[in-house]
């Protein structure tokens, strides 16, 4: 990280009161036995507070919120490449895209495949590389996939395709290797367009609204950001793969906080692939090629 970028980070930081976590800062190791994590690409929280971790190895782990291992499952097949994407259906089964198998898993709590929805191609219904899921209250699933399309895909209940929108390009409503997608409290969706190095926002039709970033290293600019998620108060938080950091937006663009840059210890990352807030407004990172989930605490009061 530039000298310039340290200062932008410190300034930043003071200002969004960063405030300890209850519990550890950082946890897991590399490795492929139960409770390690070999390249976490994604973490959600269960309502019980436990925690749900996509790894590299094809594996959804449940830990404590302490980072003890409670459980685990691999996906059904594995030879093609791993799952990148992980959600919370409604009623808070997991949701995997399960990437090189172009399809979206759905899980119980306990590993219980309960549905399996598309299947490999670019026809509508179906998925090149999907990386990105959400589902609404009214149970209407939302995808975001690369490949041969670059695209985005609404499914209602049962599984059944919806509607499409969204081609490859750098214009308005057109996405580049998009990673995340988050639902607002507000009904947006907002889409992590690595490539394009911005956020994008539209409606649940698919009509573009208005977007965020462009590339570079400074507070408001995005380098490969690879997940969303926000907090109660509908800010964003965007993880940069390029960058090594988190940074907070409110909904009109503004950067709040930067922080992060290269390293092992504390605030540092290493290409981290995902971020999630949890519901008590701590922030968790999948600091991927440090093979850990790091813990910073709450970052905007």
């Amino acid at each position: 990280m530039k000298p310039a970028l340290v200062s932008i980070g410190l300034a930043l930081l003071l200002a969004g009161c960063q405030t300890e976590s209850s519990t550890p800062d950082i946890w897991g190791e590399s490795g492929t036995w139960r409770g390690a994590i070999h390249q976490p690409r994604s973490i959600e929280e269960l309502p019980s507070g436990e925690l749900v971790v996509l790894d590299r190895t094809d594996r959804v782990q449940i830990f404590s919120s302490t980072g003890e291992f409670v459980r685990g499952w691999h996906t059904p097949e594995t030879g093609r490449g791993n799952p990148r994407g992980l959600a919370l259906d409604r009623n808070n089964n997991i949701l995997v895209a399960d990437t090189h198998y172009g399809q979206v898993l759905r899980y119980d709590p306990d590993g219980k495949l309960l549905q399996i929805i598309g299947q490999p191609g670019d026809e509508p219904g179906s998925f090149c590389l999907v990386t990105g899921i959400v589902e609404d209250a009214s149970g209407f699933l939302y995808t975001i996939e690369y490949g041969d399309r670059n695209r985005m895909q609404k499914f209602d209940s049962e599984g059944n395709f919806v509607k499409e929108w969204g081609s490859v390009g750098t214009g308005p409503g057109q996405f580049q290797r998009a990673q995340g997608i988050d639902l607002l409290p507000s009904g947006e969706l907002v889409v992590a367009d690595s490539v394009n190095h911005r956020l994008q926002f539209l409606t649940r039709e698919g009509e573009y609204l208005d977007s965020i970033g462009e590339f570079g290293m400074e507070a408001g600019q995005l380098n490969y950001p690879y997940d969303v998620d926000h907090d109660k108060e509908g800010r964003i938080y965007a993880i940069e793969f390029g960058n090594h950091r988190v940074q907070v937006f409110n909904r009109e663009g503004e950067s709040l906080l930067v922080l992060g840059e290269a390293g092992r210890g504390k605030n540092q990352f290493y290409q981290p692939w995902g971020v999630t807030v949890l519901d008590s407004g701590e922030v968790l990172v999948a600091d991927t090629y440090n093979h850990r989930i790091h813990n910073l605490g709450i970052l905007v009061q």
